[in-house]
């Protein structure tokens, strides 16, 4: 059976033998490239307020529709909640590669629904960049690609707002790529929805009920074991401490707008009286 675009298997072979040598590409020369795309973006919503879009079940209590004059910034799999198109996204972060690389299970909906905003900016992992390359998925001349340094921990203390270099690794990409990118574009006011932090420490059932995750869980290759969870909590909490005070060094505010959850770093206010 033929691939697309590599209709031979030494022709397959060629192409991942140098997809794989690109992880080595040092990071100096990666922010001679894209870097000075990003570097166009800087201070673009300076003293603006966004939204900051997670994936909990808490977006069930939310009318998202709300949002649709706000700037906003959404993640992973809201590529197939049934608002994605009313509320016209301006910004749309993937900073784990199981989420769109050609392997992973959920790759063929997230590319279907990416082509659906042409009107979005992507912001993705560097490492997806030579895939980009190769099959042009999306078809979107607002991609830009961001070196997430997994060496470098938002938890331990290093988060960049550096994003033309780099950003930390923050266990999640609320913290890899949409606090970094919020306080890079100039934004004064973040206001997170859907950020539960509590992925993988609770069962919450699939489907129409309340209290459900808006997508299939089966799609969802990101798994965390019992033995993961407790430290996946408390890395990621610590990262939003980290993002807390970088952001209040410099007048800016973080919030939470979301309802329940297991985040309580940041001051929590009430969704609906945003508007």
């Amino acid at each position: 059976m033929e691939t697309k675009g590599f209709p031979t298997r030494a022709l397959r072979w060629g192409r991942n033998r140098i997809l794989s040598l690109y992880d080595y590409i040092p990071g100096w020369l990666f922010t001679l490239t894209e870097g000075r795309r990003l570097r166009s973006l800087r201070d673009i919503h300076a003293g603006e307020r966004c939204f900051v879009i997670g994936n909990g079940p808490s977006l069930a209590k939310h009318d998202l529709t709300k949002l649709a004059n706000e700037k906003k910034f959404a993640t992973n799999m809201f590529v197939v909640h049934p608002d994605l198109e009313k509320i016209h996204l301006d910004y749309y972060c993937v900073s784990d590669c199981v989420m769109w690389m050609p392997a992973g299970r959920f790759s063929q909906p997230c590319i279907e629904a990416f082509q659906k905003l042409p009107y979005c900016a992507f912001f993705l992992d560097k490492s997806y960049l030579p895939y980009h390359m190769w099959s042009r998925d999306l078809h979107n001349s607002q991609v830009y690609f961001v070196n997430v340094d997994e060496r470098r921990h938002a938890f331990e203390g290093d988060f960049s707002v550096d994003i033309p270099s780099h950003t930390s690794w923050g266990r999640t990409v609320i913290i890899d790529l949409c606090l970094p990118l919020a306080f890079y574009l100039g934004f004064k006011e973040v206001f997170l929805l859907g950020c539960d932090c509590d992925f993988g420490t609770a069962k919450v059932a699939d489907g129409p009920k309340a209290g459900a995750r808006f997508y299939d869980s089966k799609q969802d290759t990101r798994q965390l074991s019992a033995f993961d969870t407790e430290e996946w909590y408390d890395q990621t909490i610590s990262s939003y401490r980290v993002a807390r005070e970088v952001f209040e060094a410099n007048g800016r505010k973080i919030y939470n707008a979301g309802v329940g959850g297991k985040l309580e770093v940041f001051e929590r206010v009430n969704y609906d009286s945003l508007f």
